[in-house]
């Protein structure tokens, strides 16, 4: 999944395996996620990893983005268990796509900032729906290897 914006604003995430490959049955720990992002802002690149990825909280973001292209989410924003990663969709006074990061996703020019900690960086996004439909799709294809394992 890639989202670019003409201020130089980019964000990229890439699903980089489950974090416990040798459990298949474990309703939770069998399904996480190791997730890889690149971002860029005007202040500069920065890449992280961190398992903050439910597999059926990925297939959410997918119906998230998707639901998006036609009008505003219903749960919006949109949380996962992990607090690095929320999405939200902004209507005024476009339609914009929010990336909010944080804890380990944020630019490390913030993390030396103490207060930092109760906050989060956003990357926004112009959010047309073949924006917001080609973001869902390259995230499904990239889920396709890694099923949920167990049940929740």
């Amino acid at each position: 999944m890639h989202l670019t914006s003409p201020d130089t604003h980019s964000f990229a995430l890439t699903i980089l395996g489950y974090q416990f490959p040798h459990l298949q049955s474990e309703p939770f720990d069998s399904n996480w996620l190791t997730v890889g992002i690149e971002a860029r802002a005007p202040e500069g690149y920065w890449q992280a990893s961190d398992a903050c990825l439910l597999t059926y909280e990925a297939r959410e973001l997918v119906s998230w983005l998707r639901e998006a292209a036609s009008h505003v989410p219903a749960e919006n924003p949109l949380d996962f268990t992990e607090p690095t990663l929320r999405f939200e969709v902004e209507t005024s006074p476009t339609t914009t796509l929010c990336v909010h990061l944080a804890y380990g996703f944020e630019p490390p020019w913030l993390r030396s900032i103490a207060d930092f900690r109760n906050h989060s960086f956003t990357l926004r996004f112009p959010a047309s729906p073949s924006v917001l439909l080609s973001a869902a799709e390259a995230l499904a294809a990239q889920l396709y290897p890694f099923p949920q394992r167990a049940s929740q």
